[in-house]
């Protein structure tokens, strides 16, 4: 039905969505079920989340164009971010993590509380998540080149001996055991 002429009338133009499609590798090889958050900025709550396929590939549409952080994580991915920004429409966003490989072996003394893995560098910065009550291998591929201080923590507080590891380059590899030692 038409408005009469001189009458304000609201009309909802839908916003533009990105769609954006891409590869995840790590030293080149593609990345099977990493997990990418697509965080808009400033901050936006919730953030889109997606998957990546065999092929490392993946495919998300973001509700507007923008300048967004992307986080990438996964069982065997060294947790990171980037920076990007996505146009209306078609975008195409590949990312290549270079880093070295942690294998870790966690053994936990006891099943209470929450435990985790810790990676901290001089700079405080911090890296970790949690692992079952149970023994564990872990392995964290994409370590970015550094010297990183290991442990495990429960309830936040370190429940293991701290073992330093430095990462040079993409071809670096460190095996580390984390054992939980009663306090």
């Amino acid at each position: 039905m038409m408005a009469p002429p001189g009458t304000l009338r609201e009309v909802r133009i839908p916003g533009s969505t990105v769609h954006v499609t891409g590869t995840i590798r790590i030293n080149g090889a593609a990345v099977e079920r990493a997990r990418l958050l697509f965080a808009g900025q400033p901050s936006q709550a919730g953030g889109r989340t997606v998957e990546t396929d065999a092929a490392g590939r993946f495919d998300v549409t973001l509700a507007r164009p923008g300048d967004y952080r992307v986080f990438i994580s996964g069982d065997s991915v060294f947790s990171q971010s980037r920076a990007a920004s996505f146009d209306a429409g078609d975008d195409e966003w590949d990312s290549n993590i270079v880093g070295g490989v942690v294998m870790m072996d966690v053994i936990p003394s006891s099943s209470g509380g929450n435990l985790e893995f810790s990676f901290e560098q001089a700079n405080g910065s911090f890296w970790g998540g949690g692992v079952p009550n149970v023994r564990t291998r872990l392995l964290k591929r994409g370590v970015p080149a550094g010297t990183y201080q290991l442990s495990l923590k429960r309830n936040s507080q370190r429940v293991s001996d701290v073992t330093t590891v430095t990462i040079e380059d993409d071809r670096s590899t460190a095996d580390v055991v984390l054992r939980e030692v009663a306090r």
